[in-house]
């Protein structure tokens, strides 16, 4: 955080993480055990904004960029109940840019106005796999096997009115949206990969 101006703020915020859980079952590689499972879950997410901030005796405003990545990897190997293996694999990855902004004014004493939005970019790239050996030995068919991509564009109003009361009240209406980010996903029964909001 820096104070560019007595009333000026900048704030740059990082973010970063990274996860990795092995899923063994507790019998997985004991000598003379089949029906086993042993997989993995890898998750890993970093982000960046920038902000600035901005107040003076009747108007305050905030605006900045951001920016976020996720990759997601799952896997598995299962034989299950000693007659059939079945190995699946379900990667994504998703990024999202998004410039927002909100700025309250006074308009006449006691009485505010604010008006903002905030404008977002999502993109997806999956990719799912499944294969599977039946009978142990035997043949093995992939059952999955596609990647497909994903983009949105998605923009959230917000516009407010507010008075106060004194010091330690405030009574006001505000307008807002909010959406949920769309995917994607395979019809394993026509084959298929489709979107959906």
């Amino acid at each position: 955080t820096h104070d560019l101006t007595n009333a000026l703020r900048f704030t740059s915020m990082t973010a970063f993480s990274y996860s990795d859980t092995q899923r063994r079952s507790p019998n997985y590689q004991t000598p003379g055990e089949i029906n086993t499972y042993h997989g993995h879950y890898r998750n890993l997410l970093a982000s960046q904004e920038f902000r600035l901030n901005y107040e003076d005796e009747r108007l305050t405003w905030v605006a900045g960029l951001y920016a976020a990545y996720e990759h997601e990897d799952n896997f598995y190997d299962r034989t299950i109940y000693d007659y059939r293996n079945q190995v699946q694999r379900n990667e994504s990855s998703s990024e999202n840019y998004a410039i927002f902004g909100e700025a309250t004014y006074e308009v006449i004493p006691t009485v505010n106005v604010t008006l903002g939005g905030r404008l977002d970019y999502t993109r997806q790239d999956i990719r799912q796999y499944l294969e599977r050996t039946e009978p142990l030995g035997g043949v093995t068919t992939v059952r999955t096997d596609f990647s497909t991509s994903f983009d949105e564009w998605n923009f959230v109003p917000k516009v407010g009115i507010a008075k106060d009361f004194g010091q330690t009240h405030t009574a006001g209406l505000t307008y807002s949206t909010g959406f949920r980010t769309g995917g994607a996903s395979f019809d394993s029964i026509n084959q298929t990969p489709y979107t959906y909001d």
